[in-house]
């Protein structure tokens, strides 16, 4: 393989300089000028000199680098081998880490090793500036399938490549990555050791499934008996013990890599000892709350039919709980627990859980004056009246908005509340974090924010979560200061929002830094600001106003319902 041309505009050469090749003394770079745009490619083939047979070993592999500082993003590499048609078979793309050496390894079908004419590398990335790159290719070998990527390996190339083809398509949606063998927390470590997706968007939640019959298929066809039993057998203490052992495998992977994970399915039997399979799924439902990660209990759709063994709900519509629903339908809101402590480059200042009961009327005497907010004046669109003595409550660690119309003092208004947890002196710049829910409530809207401690709207103002209407997907947004008297421009100017609507518990996180704002959904990065110099830079003060929306119009009297937040945070900014 000593012999290599370039494609496209590449220039080939030989490098010796250290830091550039990975084996021996040497390596060959392979230098192009890349244009502005996504996709942008690098290739070097072996023209046809190096016509290769299987006879010795009918795997390839070889170690690129991208250095560090390298113009470009998502940069990418594969191997391929041209067919005896001429045509180019690719192996799978690896992700590249600019600075870090990456194997590249492909294993070409027979019928593209019958009569292959050449070898070549490809490079790829996204260009957001043009310029000249360089890139290094060393220890191109052929051998056997020794040391060939595994199926989980090859399941992780797999997942990768279509995390990668979606970014691609300029799509910032949250993306799910289920793991290999139906991604079985049982067995996640063993196929995953570390966190295997790069994802420019950092919106990427790892999915596992977890089911504690004997094999973990779900399908339960033993005894609760039977199976403590077989649990017992296999050297733990119960069936409960061994539920939370696996479990626990994926819960504390995600922990210790700090990635965020979902358990997309969890589910257990509706029939026989229902007390004792409750018991396990309670355990396990204490795991997932204690490490913040949230799941999806199986099943709770109509896709079975009412007789299924794992359905949560039965009845036409599903409305009618099996025993397996008190369990999930307990911890609703606290799949992610309150952070306690500081963060990196944050200093907590607000932590709280809402532990302590507070009767209508009786959050300010509880929490104090300013969780009681405005009072007895006018929402933002005129039709509803702050009222948050007819409002707010606290039960089971929940502050509750109830939302409803009302007559006080002769008079019949929407009445709704918009409570400032820290004062109304505000502070400049820090990380807001609320855990909240809303039902699906026409005519009204939330807006928890930061305004001008100045009360001059043109000052600013940073809202996150907002919606217009409750119950529907949320978004943030921040409006550039200066802008209101030519039209109250806000940053960024196309909404982006939440992948779900609200009427789940979800976190939403501000983050206010210098010429900064980012918005994060379930801890993963929603949306940022553009615009560095109209972001504001003065004091603003939380407040986490629910009122009647400025777009529908007044509320059907009717109209009631509930905002629940389960905890909230903030942390001043200390870098």
């Amino acid at each position: 393989m000593a012999t290599w041309v370039e494609e496209t505009g590449a220039t080939v050469a030989t490098s010796t300089t250290a830091g550039t090749f990975h084996d021996g003394t040497g390596s060959l770079r392979v230098t192009k000028s890349l244009t502005v745009g996504t996709g942008r490619t690098i290739r070097v083939n072996t023209g046809l000199s190096e016509t290769l047979t299987a006879d010795n070993g009918n795997a390839l592999a070889a170690w690129v680098l991208v250095p560090s500082g390298a113009a470009g993003t998502n940069w990418q590499a594969r191997l391929e081998m041209q067919n005896a048609a001429s045509a180019w078979q690719a192996g799978s793309n690896t992700a590249l880490t600019p600075g870090t050496w990456a194997e590249l390894r492909y294993t070409p079908t027979d019928a593209t090793w019958a009569g292959n004419r050449s070898i070549g590398v490809q490079f790829s990335c996204d260009q957001a500036s043009a310029g000249s790159v360089s890139v290094y290719i060393d220890t191109v070998r052929q051998g056997t399938i020794t040391g060939a990527l595994s199926p989980a390996a090859q399941w992780e190339q797999a997942t990768q490549a279509a995390v990668a083809a979606i970014r691609g398509n300029s799509d910032t949606a949250v993306i799910y990555v289920p793991g290999y063998q139906f991604s079985g927390a049982q067995n996640w470590v063993t196929n995953h050791p570390v966190p295997w997706i790069t994802d420019a968007q950092g919106r990427t939640i790892y999915e596992a499934h977890y089911y504690f019959d004997r094999d973990n298929s779900g399908d339960y066809p033993d005894t609760y008996t039977a199976e403590n039993t077989d649990a017992v057998g296999r050297g733990f203490a119960s069936l409960t013990s061994r539920a939370v052992t696996e479990l626990s495998r994926f819960t504390n992977w995600c922990t210790a890599n700090a990635v965020a994970g979902h358990v997309a399915e969890l589910g257990w039997p509706n029939t026989g000892d229902t007390t004792n399979w409750n018991a396990v799924g309670e355990a396990l439902y204490d795991v997932l709350d204690a490490a913040g990660i949230g799941s999806s209990q199986w099943a709770a759709g109509s896709g079975y039919g009412t007789s299924y063994n794992l359905s949560a709900y039965t009845g036409s519509p599903l409305s009618t709980p099996t025993t397996v629903a008190d369990v999930p339908e307990s911890h609703l809101a606290n799949a992610e627990a309150m952070p306690v402590g500081n963060l990196p480059g944050w200093t907590q200042v607000l932590a709280e859980n809402f532990n302590t009961p507070a009767a209508l009327g009786q959050v300010g005497t509880v929490y104090g004056t300013n969780m009681r907010g405005y009072d007895a004046v006018n929402d933002s669109s005129g039709n509803g009246t702050y009222t948050p003595d007819r409002v707010l409550t606290v039960a089971n660690s929940i502050l509750d908005w109830h939302v409803h119309t009302e007559t006080v003092s002769s008079v019949s208004r929407p009445r709704v509340a918009a409570p400032i947890p820290m004062g109304y002196g505000g502070q400049t710049y820090g990380r807001f974090s609320v855990r909240f829910r809303s039902d699906a409530i026409p005519g009204y809207k939330m807006a928890f924010l930061l305004w001008p401690a100045s009360n001059v709207w043109n000052d600013g103002e940073i809202d996150g979560p907002e919606s217009q209407v409750l119950g529907g997907p949320v978004y943030g947004a921040s409006l550039k200061v200066g802008s209101v008297p030519t039209g109250a421009v806000f940053d960024p100017a196309t909404a982006v929002f939440s992948p779900q609507d609200t009427q789940g518990w979800h976190t939403f996180t501000t983050e206010w830094t210098p010429g900064s704002v980012k918005w994060f959904w379930d801890g993963a990065l929603l949306s940022q600001t553009i615009d560095a110099s109209k972001v504001p830079a003065i004091p603003m003060r939380w407040t986490l106003q629910v009122e009647t929306s400025l777009i529908t119009g007044p509320p059907d009297p009717g109209a009631a319902g509930h905002v629940q937040v389960d905890w909230i945070t903030a942390y001043t900014y200390t870098p």
